[in-house]
C-alpha cells in the first residue's frame, strides 16, 4: 500500500490562461508524497480554465534523475514531441526526451526525463545541493506545437527534502546503508551490453513492444563479485506480461563489475536503468 504524507503548503487560486499555447499554472494543492516499494512521488494539482493538470516528479533511486509525469490532453496535443524543453527555475531550457502515455485509467499523459541540476559525470547519483532545489520556483515545458506550461513550484526546497527522504528509505528496504552508497567511489557498471540481456525469445508468444519500451525501468542488486542476486521492475507503461518475464532473463544475463566503497573495496548495490528487448 502506498503512504502518503502531505506537506504544509499555501493554496493558490489557478490564473486562468490568456490562451491555450501560453499558460502560467499557480498550485490548486499541496505538495504531496506518494511511496511505494519501489519509487517516490512527488505530486501537485493544478488548474488551467476547467481543466485539471496533474504535475507528478517520480524518483527510482537517490540523486538528480527525475521523471516527470503531466497528466492533460494539452501535452499530447503538441504537433512536434522532439522538440520538447525543460527550463528549471531561471536556468537556461534544455531539450529532454518525451514519450506519450496512457495512463492505467485511460487518461493521456507525457513523460518526461531529466536531471534536476546540469548534467555532468556524476550528477546523476549526487543529491542536489539544498540551494540548487530551492531555487526551483517554476518548471517550464515547451515545445513549438503547443507553446509553453509554465508550473509555479513555491516551496518546492522543502517538497523535495521530503523526497530525499523517502529515497533513502528505499534504499534501506532493498538491504543498503543511504550513507554507504551516496559515498561509493564508483557505481556497479553493466559488463555487457543492457540493450542485449532481453531478447526476442524472452517474450514469445507477445505482441511487438509498440514502442513502449523505454518505459520498461528496472533495479538490479549487484554483488560485491558483480552478480545479479534480485531484480524488481519499478515502472512500466507496458505489458503487464513484458514486466512479468523480464526479470528471469535479467537475472540469468546480466552482469557486472562491482560497486567500490570509499576506500576502494568492492561493494554490494543496486543498478537502476531502463532496459529495452530486441
Amino acid at each position: 500500500m502506498i503512504h502518503r504524507t502531505i506537506l504544509a503548503a499555501l493554496l493558490f487560486t489557478a490564473i486562468a490562461p490568456a490562451n491555450a499555447a501560453d499558460l502560467r499554472l499557480e498550485p490548486a494543492s499541496s505538495w504531496q508524497i506518494d511511496k511505494a516499494p519501489e519509487l517516490c512521488r512527488l505530486s501537485r494539482e493544478y488548474v488551467a480554465g476547467d481543466e485539471r493538470i496533474s504535475f507528478r516528479l517520480e524518483q527510482y533511486r537517490p540523486g538528480a534523475k527525475v521523471d516527470a509525469v503531466v497528466v492533460t490532453d494539452r501535452v499530447v496535443r503538441a504537433e512536434s514531441m522532439a522538440g520538447f524543453k525543460v527550463r528549471l527555475g531561471r536556468t537556461a531550457p534544455f531539450r529532454t526526451p518525451s514519450f506519450p502515455l496512457i495512463l492505467p485509467d485511460g487518461r493521456k499523459a507525457m513523460l518526461f526525463h531529466f536531471q534536476l541540476v546540469k548534467p555532468n559525470r556524476t550528477s546523476d547519483f549526487t543529491w542536489p545541493s539544498d540551494a540548487a532545489l530551492a531555487a526551483i520556483d517554476e518548471i517550464e515545458l515547451s515545445t513549438p506545437g503547443m507553446g509553453t506550461m509554465v508550473f509555479q513550484t513555491r516551496t518546492f526546497g522543502r517538497a523535495m527534502a521530503e523526497m530525499r527522504r523517502c529515497a533513502d528509505d528505499l534504499v534501506r528496504a532493498w538491504g543498503f546503508d543511504p550513507a554507504q552508497q551516496a559515498s561509493l567511489s564508483k557505481q556497479p557498471e553493466p559488463a555487457s551490453k543492457p540493450r542485449t540481456w532481453l531478447r526476442s525469445e524472452d517474450f514469445s508468444g507477445l505482441p511487438p513492444a509498440a514502442g513502449q519500451i523505454d518505459s520498461l525501468l528496472v533495479r538490479l542488486n549487484v554483488d560485491a563479485t558483480g552478480s545479479v542476486t534480485a531484480c524488481a521492475v519499478a515502472r512500466t507503461y507496458s505489458d503487464p506480461a513484458v514486466a512479468a518475464r523480464s526479470c528471469p532473463a535479467l537475472l540469468k544475463r546480466a552482469r557486472f563489475t562491482p560497486a567500490l566503497d570509499a576506500a576502494g573495496t568492492p561493494v554490494a548495490s543496486y543498478w537502476v536503468s531502463r532496459v529495452s528487448r530486441i
